[in-house]
């Protein structure tokens, strides 16, 4: 799944969703990366 979103949709939706800190995406629970993949879909 991650080879077809842009990396760029990652940094996006990071920051959209508070979690991209300094240019780095910080998850604090499991639970974050599968709210990151779906908001990137």
């Amino acid at each position: 799944m991650t080879k077809t979103i842009p990396s760029q949709a990652f940094g996006e939706v990071g920051d959209a969703i508070g979690i991209r800190r300094n240019g780095v995406l910080i998850f604090e629970s499991e639970d974050m990366s599968g709210v990151m993949g779906g908001c990137c879909l």
